[in-house]
């Protein structure tokens, strides 16, 4: 963020009501409704100021191929197990009938000057999910909560709490996070993602020093002061859990909240659950100013002078 410079905060909407830009003052971020209502990721990255300078679905799309259903090809905002998906299950549930599926339908959205959330309701089942995104001044923080509307309980078997889709513009991106022990906290691991999925997690019950639910992302190249890195955080102390995935068709994705590792539960009727919320970023100026950033957001969000 330049010092003097006015902070820009707009969550832009076309007349349609299905294309969404999220723009603060270092980032955009993009998704829109495609015709059955399954919200898909449109971009992330450096700011834009019109929804229509996103690209579309077709072109975000990476393949076309006529033994798979078109919708696999796009980037959903939110991985729920069910149908002709194959990617990380963010969300999974058990309903009272056995099914296992889950099909939400978009029912509508609400928008306040830096919160935009977005319900869905199963077609088959009494369950509600809403998707929230809160823009701060240089971060973006995404949750979800499901509801049970129904008499009977919903087994919950993942639930994260957001899926960070990268641009399509680089393959061989390269994973940097932060594991260690007593006295050696924080070490800075660089791992390249290759075809398949890289997990890091913790089991322990609370936070430690042996590892960090904290991420970023850059194709190889970025320095601390150049290049671009894309970030995130899950902000939970229990056990967590981050997934980073790379498909055959060279899409890249990550996924995380709280660790699903032995963590069953049942929502009963009338139950609300809230996910701890997912933070990520962005920067052109390498790794020394995403620090920057994060430290700006915890001193002047997350811990504020006088609250703190």
């Amino acid at each position: 963020m330049v010092p003097g410079r006015k902070i820009i905060m707009n969550i832009l909407i076309d007349k349609n009501n299905t294309r969404f830009l999220l723009t603060n003052d270092v980032m955009s971020y993009g998704f829109t409704l495609m015709e059955t209502g399954l919200p898909v990721n449109l971009y992330w990255g450096a700011p834009l100021f019109c929804a229509d300078d996103m690209p579309t679905p077709e072109q975000r799309q990476v393949y076309r191929h006529r033994g798979m259903a078109d919708v696999t090809a796009f980037y959903r905002e939110l991985s729920v197990f069910g149908g002709k998906f194959f990617d990380e299950s963010a969300l999974k549930f058990t309903f009272s009938d056995g099914v296992r599926a889950s099909d939400f339908r978009f029912t509508g959205f609400e928008k306040g000057d830096d919160t935009l959330v977005l319900s869905f309701r199963d077609a088959m089942h009494p369950l509600v999910l809403k998707l929230r995104y809160k823009l701060y001044k240089e971060m973006l923080v995404r949750s979800c909560s499901f509801i049970n509307e129904g008499t009977e309980g919903i087994g919950v078997e993942n639930f994260a709490s957001a899926t960070w889709h990268l641009p399509g513009d680089v393959t061989d991106w390269r994973v940097t996070h932060l594991a260690g022990h007593w006295g050696k906290e924080a070490m800075p691991c660089h791992e390249k993602l290759t075809p398949g999925k890289f997990t890091i997690e913790s089991r322990t019950g609370i936070s430690g020093p042996y590892h960090v639910p904290f991420f970023a992302m850059d194709d190889g190249s970025a320095n601390e002061f150049s290049g671009r890195v894309f970030f995130g955080a899950v902000l939970w102390s229990g056990n967590w859990k981050i997934v980073f995935e790379r498909d055959c068709y060279e899409r890249s994705n990550v996924s995380g909240g709280i660790n699903d590792f032995d963590s069953r539960f049942t929502l009963k009727p009338g139950e609300t659950f809230d996910t701890p919320d997912f933070a990520a970023g962005f920067t052109p100026c390498g790794f020394g100013e995403m620090s920057r950033i994060l430290h700006r957001w915890q001193d002047d969000s997350l811990l504020p002078a006088g609250v703190a």
